[in-house]
This record gives C-alpha cells, sequence and structure tokens, in this order.
C-alpha cells in the first residue's frame, strides 16, 4: 500500500492498493506546537466550492503559497489557524499544496496519467 508521502513524492498510486485516509494525512516534517499538543499529522478534506470560495484556482493548481495558506485552515483536521499555516515549514507546505492540487484533478485525468 502506498503512503502519502510516496503519493506527494510523485509516485503513480495505484487506487486499488490507496487507504483513502492515507491519501488524505500529511506527516509534517516539523510539527506544530499548539499549548500541550504537539500535531504531526494532519488530515486534508477534499475542498467544496464553499472552501474555495474567494480562491483563484490556477493559482492554487500553480500551488502559490498565499492559496494554499488560505485553503488549508479551511480543509484541514485538526483544523490549522492562520499563524499556524504562516508558520509552517515550506516542505509541509509544499506536501499539503501537492495534495490539495491532486483533489483538483477529475478522475479521469488521473486515470489517463496511471496508464
Amino acid at each position: 500500500m502506498q503512503t502519502a508521502e510516496q503519493i506527494t513524492a510523485g509516485a503513480a498510486p495505484d487506487p486499488s492498493q490507496v487507504n483513502p485516509v492515507e491519501l488524505n494525512t500529511v506527516t509534517l516534517q516539523q510539527p506544530i506546537k499548539r499549548g500541550d499538543t504537539t500535531i504531526t499529522k494532519v488530515q486534508l478534506r477534499v475542498p467544496l466550492g464553499g472552501a474555495l470560495r474567494g480562491i483563484v484556482l490556477p493559482e492554487l493548481m500553480h500551488m502559490q503559497a498565499d492559496a494554499i495558506m488560505l485553503v488549508l485552515p479551511r480543509i484541514t483536521t485538526p483544523t490549522l489557524v492562520k499563524q499556524e499555516v504562516e508558520n509552517m515549514h515550506p516542505a509541509d507546505l509544499v506536501a499539503c499544496g501537492a495534495m490539495i492540487t491532486r483533489f483538483l484533478v477529475p478522475d479521469s485525468v488521473m486515470e489517463s496519467l496511471q496508464q
């Protein structure tokens, strides 16, 4: 079974081998400290229309940092606040951005890429 890290790194996933929860989870390179809690993993939900309000989709598809930082607080569990997202390690921001862009690609396109 492929992990989210392998998928984020560019390995094409075999849909029958991917656990949907793993697919949507990013293990943070630099954990986020929130009071007495340390966040080491973040789960991302597929952004629905409301979560994309005010976002320029081509900017999100091109992984523009500002667009990613606007969307992340809307689709993460645990919910990350703006300050936490702004202080994320760059590798973590890129991993989250890669997952978001994958969410935006139609299934038919993903299937053709896997062939």
